[in-house]
């Protein structure tokens, strides 16, 4: 595509919804509201955030954003993030599995149970796992020849997506802690967690910020749109760096909040324990 490097209004206007993704996105968003309408008391933050899941995954892929990926790598970089740390945290945190459980019924209900009870989702879910499938997806993504043959081939390109959404929100799983999974994150771990995950995105954002262009495919499409490829690269290196970090530290930030939380909470019913206790004198206190 060309026309210059588009801006904001651009890449939020220039739609490209094919039918396929809509019905998938209607359907998954149909089937959430059916299933927490059966469940009773389901929460309304997770609905909203699945929704938004959704909504936030249809604006990486079907907005001028995916229109102008393939022309830009700036504009590739913040699709990835959109679908890594915004939609699939997003969808992870709206608990579509503990809803599934809680709305069916009979031996739909336990089979669901015992594959979430399971070895394959016991492994997959296991911290030290889910940090090392989304680290290595990350950099595998993003060695020259994987993501050149990406931008040259639309079922690669759609794999490599799905591969990014799936491994995030496997990454997000043990600290959204709301699945019926047998691994969860405690404050502390999760704060472990989230750090280590700055390192893989650091290391790529320093090697793009640091190289020469690297994607023969930007080499020759940005400077058609008016954009230096090496520019746009360095652009694409502070948009892994800044955007990844900020994701992450919102999110380090967010679990020493509960950390705290939960700590407060737990004092405040040591203390009303204990105002319950009998007085060593044989009175209460």
């Amino acid at each position: 595509m060309t026309g210059g490097a588009p801006g904001i209004d651009r890449l939020l206007s220039e739609w490209t919804l094919d039918p396929l993704s809509a019905l998938l996105a209607v359907a998954a968003a149909g089937a959430y509201l059916g299933a927490a309408a059966r469940v009773r008391r389901w929460p309304a933050l997770r609905t909203a955030a699945f929704l938004a899941g959704l909504a936030v995954l249809l604006l990486a892929v079907a907005s001028g954003i995916d229109a102008y990926a393939t022309d830009l790598l700036s504009v590739h970089m913040l699709q990835h993030l959109l679908v890594t740390m915004g939609a699939a945290f997003l969808l992870a945190a709206g608990a579509p599995l503990t809803l599934a459980v809680r709305a069916l019924r009979g031996s739909w209900r336990q089979a669901l149970a015992a594959t979430l009870r399971g070895p394959v989702i016991a492994t997959l879910t296991r911290p030290a796992v889910a940090w090392s499938g989304f680290a290595a997806v990350l950099v595998a993504t993003h060695v020259p020849a994987v993501y050149d043959l990406a931008l040259r081939n639309p079922g690669v390109h759609a794999l490599m997506h799905a591969l990014y959404l799936w491994a995030a929100v496997l990454f997000w799983v043990p600290l959204v802690a709301a699945e019926p999974l047998p691994r969860r994150l405690g404050p502390v771990g999760g704060i472990a967690y989230l750090l280590l995950a700055m390192v893989p995105m650091t290391a790529i954002a320093v090697w793009l910020l640091a190289s020469d262009v690297v994607y023969p495919r930007y080499a020759s499409v940005s400077p058609e749109m008016g954009v230096s490829a090496l520019a746009d690269q360095r652009d694409a290196g502070a948009v892994m760096w800044v955007g990844g970090t900020v994701a992450l530290v919102v999110a380090v930030a967010s679990c020493g909040w509960s950390a705290l939380v939960r700590e407060e909470r737990r004092v405040a019913a040591r203390e009303a324990y204990a105002d319950r206790r009998p007085h060593p004198a044989g009175g209460r206190r």
